[in-house]
This record gives structure tokens, C-alpha cells and sequence, in this order.
């Protein structure tokens, strides 16, 4: 007995009619697969939400919060092609000058992951701080570092030893006697010196020899204090909202908004930085989230208040009894009043060429 192979000789009519057949019964399957893809796309599209629902129109002043993917600054030196073009030997080194989110971040491509808009809190500002301290730097140090930068600017003249050492002895040896003198010039500073040292042999004893001086003759060392620059700062601001939800689709959002700050905020565990397939046994945390905040009129950013740049979410409290007398709820358990209160830091300082960059520029800047 001969067995006929399915569809074969069928005309091409029949090919048709069978293959509609199919798509008929595979239909289900098919709106399965369209749904799961349109899932997956749901997964990566990126989040807004908005509070007030209603209030916030396109002439409304409001604060945007936009949620990003970390991107790590990476090695290269800040400046350092600047720094080093006046060197000798520059051209055999190729840094890679990162300005913090002035270049690195803004080369790097954002991954968004969220927006989030609220209204301008009641109270905000700015501080802009540099960090200052006081440095002395006595008579001797000054007589050892003016020895040391005639030396180097003259880095091709041969120095005899013996010149070298008689030069450094006699300068100090100036800048000691004029202390002396104006000790009195009773005993010569190295005398002093030497003293203070013996009476420190004594255990317990820990006199310095300013104190010593001051002590014995009156005098200290003149410690020329200046007043002199120690390194810029980081700034940090916080921000309060408070959520009083009308309906169900504001306590959704309210809800959105609360879990999405506490999550973004919160690091991974599940990375793999090496491309090795695994987490070396869970040791590897990834950097959680951070974000860029602007104050919005309409759908352009304010025209005259303080600019931000990439802030690090270092700390998100909410009170679910924000009105103070307890906790209370609607039927479906959202509390009536909710106070968060959100504490962000800038991840880098601010300096002088931010206020002539593109975003620094309109309104007091940064």
C-alpha cells in the first residue's frame, strides 16, 4: 500500500486555502506571542509619572526628576592633558581628561530609566561652598624652599656637594640668627634647639619647641598662617513633597512615585562587570541609579533658578501619617497624607567653566 505524503500535488489554490486553515488555528498562539512581546516592551519603555494628576499644565512651574543609569567616570585624569602639555616628555602619555558629568556623562549615552514630576516644593535653594583652611609655614621652611626652587631653576647647572651643603647651612643659618635676634640674642637658635630636644628625652615629656621658646624667651616661631584654598565641595540638597491622593489615580501614582525613588536608590546584586557569566559569588554590588533634577516652567527649565548637575539619592524618608494626629486611610489602605522627604548630593563639584557651559548658562546658573 502505497502511502500519499500530506499536501503533496496540491495546486497552489489549495496551498493557499491550507495555510489560511493554519493561521486560523494558530491564532491564539499568535496573539500569546504579541502579548509577550508587548510585555518585554513594557519592561524597557521608560516610566513617567506626574503629581498632581491634574494641575501640572504646560505654564506651570514644576520640578522634574529624571532617573539614570549610572555611568561610571572611569581613570582618566581630570585636566591632565593641560597639565602636562608645558612637561617634558608629554607626548608619551595619552590621558583621558574626565570633567565629571561635564564630559564623561554627557559623552556617555543616558539610559533613562524613569520620569517624575512634582510640584516645587515650599521651601528650596542652593549653597554653593569652597572648602578653605589655615596654612602656616615657618621662617626655616620658607629659607629651605626658596634653596630648593633656585636649584631647580637652574636644573642644568652642575652643583658641587660640598657648595650645596655650605649654601643650605648658611641660609639657615641666617634665617636663625634672625630669630635669635629678635629672641634677645642670648643663646642662638640651634642652642634652643638642642635643648628642647634634651628635655623631650625625658619620658613623658612632649614640649614642642615653639613651647619651649614661648617658655623660655617669650617668642615663638613665626608660622606665617594664611587663609589658603583646600579643594572644592560637594553640594547637597533636600527636598520635601507632601501627597494628599484624591482618587484612585493619584494613589497610584503617589504609590509609583514612592517605590520608584526607594528602588532606584537601592544597589544590585545580580551583576556580572567582568563578562565572566556569574557575580564571583555574589561579592559585586552595582552602583545604584542616579539623577538629574530640573525646575521646569512649561516645557522648557526655569529661566531663572539654580541648575543641578548628576545627584546621587542618598537618602528617601516617607511618614504614612503625614498630617500628624495618626494614621489614616481610605477604604482601599492609601493614607490620606504622605510626606517624603528626599536628600540628594551632587557626584561632582562645581566649578568656574560650568557657569560658561551650555546648561550653566541663564538664570544665577549653578
Amino acid at each position: 500500500m502505497v502511502v500519499r505524503a500530506e499536501n503533496l500535488g496540491e495546486s497552489p489554490r489549495e496551498r493557499t486555502q491550507r495555510l489560511a486553515r493554519q493561521a486560523q488555528t494558530n491564532k491564539p498562539a499568535d496573539t500569546d506571542t504579541k502579548k509577550a512581546a508587548e510585555t518585554n516592551r513594557n519592561k524597557t519603555k521608560v516610566k513617567s509619572f506626574r503629581y498632581p494628576v491634574d494641575t501640572l499644565t504646560e505654564s506651570s512651574d514644576y520640578m522634574q526628576i529624571q532617573v539614570v543609569k549610572y555611568t561610571p567616570p572611569g581613570v582618566g585624569l581630570q585636566g591632565a592633558d593641560a597639565f602636562l602639555a608645558g612637561t617634558q616628555g608629554a607626548g608619551a602619555f595619552e590621558f583621558r581628561p574626565d570633567n565629571g558629568d561635564t564630559t564623561n556623562r554627557k559623552r556617555a549615552k543616558e539610559k533613562t530609566i524613569a520620569f517624575i514630576q512634582l510640584p516645587i516644593p515650599g521651601q528650596i535653594g542652593d549653597r554653593n561652598a569652597a572648602s578653605w583652611n589655615n596654612g602656616e609655614m615657618s621662617g626655616l621652611a620658607a629659607a629651605a624652599g626658596s634653596l630648593v626652587q633656585s636649584l631647580m631653576a637652574n636644573p642644568d647647572k652642575s652643583i658641587n656637594p660640598v657648595d650645596f651643603i655650605s649654601q643650605g647651612l648658611s641660609t639657615l643659618r641666617q634665617a636663625g640668627k634672625g630669630i635669635a635676634g629678635q629672641a634677645g640674642g642670648l643663646v642662638g637658635l640651634g642652642q634652643d634647639f638642642l635643648t628642647n630636644m634634651a628635655i623631650n628625652l625625658i619620658p613623658g615629656a612632649n614640649v614642642s619647641f615653639n613651647q619651649f621658646l614661648a617658655r623660655n624667651r617669650g617668642v615663638i616661631i613665626n608660622p606665617n598662617t594664611e587663609f589658603l584654598f583646600n579643594g572644592p565641595t560637594l553640594r547637597q540638597f533636600g527636598f520635601m513633597y507632601t501627597f494628599v491622593p484624591r482618587n484612585n489615580k493619584e494613589a497610584e501614582e503617589v504609590k509609583q512615585i514612592i517605590r520608584t525613588f526607594k528602588q532606584t536608590m537601592s544597589p544590585r546584586s545580580n551583576v556580572d562587570s567582568f563578562g565572566s557569566g556569574q557575580n564571583l559569588f555574589g561579592g559585586l554590588l552595582q552602583s545604584p541609579d542616579v539623577y538629574k533634577i530640573r525646575y521646569m516652567s512649561g516645557n522648557k527649565q526655569h529661566p531663572f533658578l539654580n541648575k543641578f548637575k548628576f545627584c546621587a539619592l542618598t537618602q528617601c524618608d516617607v511618614q504614612y501619617n503625614g498630617a500628624g494626629q495618626g494614621y489614616v486611610s481610605y477604604d482601599d489602605g492609601t493614607p490620606i497624607v504622605i510626606t517624603m522627604q528626599l536628600s540628594f548630593t551632587e557626584l561632582t563639584p562645581i566649578y568656574q567653566e560650568d557657569y560658561d557651559s551650555e546648561q550653566g548658562q541663564g538664570g544665577v546658573g549653578f
